[in-house]
């Protein structure tokens, strides 16, 4: 019995790595708390596909090749950034004569043959007298500096928004087929409010008031939109609480004047503003606080380079491998180059979560005023680590929008990995996980360029140079391979699996619409 139980704990210290256990790809990684040995012994082995993995063996030749990266010396570059970006020279082909130029436009091609056969779905057309034209748009955002009498008068505002806002939603709650005009009688009109005791409503202009009664009824008229045409199967409509720090109201187009905004009834004189805004377009504009801190968001035209890069335009691709301990491994063959993109980051931001934790099990057993206080200080910890990933994904999409014309990106749900009774992976390397947001990086690189998605099953523990799979991979960093014996680094050898397994894709999307595999999906 001892010896099994010192098997059972040696085993499971080799599954999960030194540093704790990494974020694995679905069907990677072998089952949380059992060497692979074990799982091997009580569940049936899975295996990759034997098409792709026939597919592995003959590319290796044509591109850079990977061996030896794990003990190579990588190069810091030069970014004015919170975060590691390194890169490491890969070796050159072993096929000679291969053109990487020319075969690289054959992959171009193929990206833009696939998705000019896919067609992009139809804009859903706009029918109401008093919506906005259709067209692309990008949000502004700039900072208000207001004094203190200014910020009080704008929280008075946020409040009596929030208040009508809320009878709204009461009103549609019980009338929730009501047109606009309803809504506005029912619930701004002055003939609806009790005009002794809600004299403080009435200080606040009708038109700010106005907007929060459309608000309400846009939401709900696009509820119900949805579920007609079944994308949602039902919907409640929410009111919205107070919080300190935190609020917001919409304005007309009307009441930004001269670079700032005017609201004559309340503010003293115009905000203070960095950058003055010329004017506000198309909806008006959102003034809101966020912890404390006010700020103006309004909606303008999109120009040419606001728009996402089109796929498929030159020979610059690459392949990502997002991970936890670092964030995105890229592998370039035009260049023969891996880069590492935030290598450690996920340390400093579990850091600052374990200073969060700490100050909300302190704060059950504080008084009042201490608990107002470390609540305010817990807003500015999650914005920071709000403010560190959005960082770090801003800057690797405009990276890649910058030095290359296709990129290839797995899906990697973080979600369904996380999931309880399903996950491989531990509790911290979850929150890690998380808290990187792969997810939202994915969005934002959609709003910078058009990327090829595809599944990345089998990618890490697949061997890049003769497609034999290591199912004794577990967390460790280094790849190497039973067959041929190549050493590698981990989250190169994905990536480059990446790059070859997209390529696959491609060419089975083309020829047949077969169910058996993963298909690549370009997204325009």
């Amino acid at each position: 019995t001892l010896y099994k139980l010192y098997a059972y704990v040696v085993g499971f210290r080799s599954a999960v790595g030194s540093s704790g256990g990494e974020a694995v790809r679905s069907g990677e990684q072998a089952l949380g708390g059992q060497s692979p040995g074990a799982e091997e012994q009580h569940a049936p082995q899975q295996h990759p596909p034997a098409e792709w993995i026939n597919s592995v063996t003959t590319q290796p030749a044509c591109w850079p090749h990977i061996g030896g990266s794990n003990i190579m010396k990588w190069d810091d570059m030069d970014t004015n950034a919170w975060f590691s970006m390194r890169t490491l020279s890969l070796s050159a082909p072993v096929s000679v004569g291969v053109d990487l130029c020319e075969e690289l436009n054959r992959v171009a091609s193929l990206v833009r043959e696939e998705g000019n056969r896919r067609q992009p779905s139809r804009p859903r057309n706009r029918t109401l007298p008093y919506a906005r034209a259709e067209g692309p748009f990008v949000t502004r955002r700039e900072r208000l500096y207001p004094t203190t009498e200014q910020k009080e008068a704008l929280r008075k505002v946020a409040g009596v928004y929030r208040w009508t806002f809320n009878r709204a939603i009461a009103y549609l709650r019980q009338h929730p087929h009501s047109n606009l005009t309803q809504v506005r009688q029912a619930t701004v009109k002055s003939t609806s409010i009790d005009e002794q005791d809600k004299e403080w409503v009435f200080k606040i202009p009708y038109a700010i008031r106005a907007q929060a009664a459309e608000e309400a009824h846009t939401a709900n008229r696009n509820s119900q939109r949805a579920q007609a045409e079944g994308r949602i199967d039902h919907f409640t409509l929410h009111f919205r609480k107070r919080r300190s720090g935190f609020g917001g109201f919409k304005l007309e187009k009307r009441q930004w004047k001269d670079g700032t905004l005017h609201i004559p009834e309340l503010l003293d004189g115009p905000i203070r503003v960095r950058t003055p805004i010329r004017s506000i377009e198309h909806d008006g504009a959102t003034v809101r606080q966020q912890n404390g801190k006010w700020e103006v968001l309004w909606s303008v035209t999109a120009g040419e380079e606001d728009l996402p890069a089109p796929a498929g335009l030159g020979p610059r691709v690459c392949a990502i491998d997002p991970g936890v301990r670092t964030f995105a491994t890229l592998f370039d063959p035009l260049v023969g180059i891996a880069i590492k993109v935030g290598e450690g980051a996920n340390a400093r931001i579990f850091r600052l979560g374990l200073h969060l934790d700490n100050l909300l099990s302190r704060m059950a057993a504080s008084n009042a005023k201490q608990r107002y206080r470390m609540r305010k200080a817990a807003n500015r910890l999650r914005k920071r680590i709000k403010d560190l990933t959005t960082d770090l994904h801003k800057k690797l999409a405009s990276f890649l929008r910058a030095n290359y014309d296709t990129v290839f990106i797995p899906t990697f749900n973080a979600h369904e990995m996380s999931r309880r009774g399903k996950r491989r992976i531990g509790r911290r390397t979850i929150r890690q996980m998380m808290s990187l947001a792969h997810g939202r990086f994915r969005s934002w690189l959609g709003w910078k360029m058009k990327t090829v998605e595809i599944k990345e099953d089998w990618t890490s523990k697949t061997c890049s140079t003769c497609g034999r799979v290591n199912y004794r991979l577990g967390g460790s960093d280094t790849h190497r391979c039973p067959s041929c014996g190549t050493h590698s680094d981990r989250d190169v050898n994905a990536a480059k699996n990446i790059f070859i397994h997209s390529l696959f894709d491609l060419r089975r999307s083309l020829t047949t619409t077969g169910n058996g595999l993963n298909t690549a999906v370009v997204h325009l």
